[in-house]
C-alpha cells in the first residue's frame, strides 16, 4: 500500500451516513430527541452550581423537562409552568416573528418569575434567569448582545424590523389609505 484516502473515504462514510432520508435518518432524530432533556438539564444543574441560577429557576427547569406535555405538566408546589418560544410582535395586529432555539419557561397565570430564557446551542449561556417578565423584556431592549443573539435566529426578512433600535421601536413601513 503506497496511498490512503483515508479523508476521501471518510468524507463519502458521512454523506451516507449523515443523509437525509431513509431509516438511519429517523434513528439519529430519536437518539437527539432522547439526549436534548438530560444535556439541558446538566446545563442548567451547572449553572445552579455557579449561582447563575436559583433552586426555583432550576425544578422550574427540570419539570418542564420531565413533563415536556403542557396538557399534562402537573402544577409545581401550586405553579402552573409553561414552555414557549420567543416571539417578537412589530405591531399589534402583525403576525408574530419566531425566533428560532430560543425559549422562555415561566409561570402560566403570573407576571412574577423566574422568567427563564432557554438559548438552544449558545455559547456563552444556556439558560438565562430573569425575577420577572418586565426585567427580560429590560434586557432585550437594552442588551446589544442579546439582542444580536435573538437577530441572528430570526428569519432574514423579519431581521431589518428589528436591527439598529427595532426592539424599542420596531421599523414597520405603514401605507395608509385614509385620503
Amino acid at each position: 500500500m503506497r496511498k490512503i484516502n483515508i479523508g476521501g473515504k471518510y468524507r463519502t462514510l458521512l454523506k451516507q451516513k449523515l443523509h437525509n432520508s431513509g431509516r438511519e435518518r429517523v434513528g439519529r432524530c430519536a437518539l437527539f430527541y432522547k439526549q436534548l432533556p438530560p444535556h439541558a438539564l446538566e446545563a442548567a444543574f451547572r449553572a445552579k452550581l455557579e449561582h447563575t441560577l436559583s433552586d426555583k429557576a432550576y425544578n422550574f427547569i427540570k419539570h418542564v423537562l420531565d413533563m415536556p406535555d403542557a396538557v399534562a405538566r402537573e402544577p409545581l408546589n401550586g405553579t402552573l409552568i409553561s414552555i414557549r418560544q420567543v416571539k417578537l410582535l412589530a405591531s399589534p395586529d402583525s403576525e408574530p416573528d419566531l425566533v428560532k432555539g430560543m425559549y422562555l419557561i415561566a409561570p402560566v397565570s403570573s407576571s412574577d418569575g423566574p422568567f427563564i430564557l432557554w438559548t438552544l446551542y449558545a455559547q456563552d449561556f444556556t439558560f438565562k434567569e430573569y425575577t420577572n417578565e418586565a426585567s427580560f423584556l429590560i434586557d432585550l431592549r437594552s442588551r446589544e448582545t442579546l439582542q444580536q443573539r435573538v437577530l441572528k435566529r430570526l428569519d432574514p426578512p423579519n431581521r431589518k424590523k428589528y436591527d439598529n433600535g427595532g426592539f424599542n421601536e420596531p421599523h414597520i413601513i405603514y401605507i395608509g389609505l385614509d385620503f
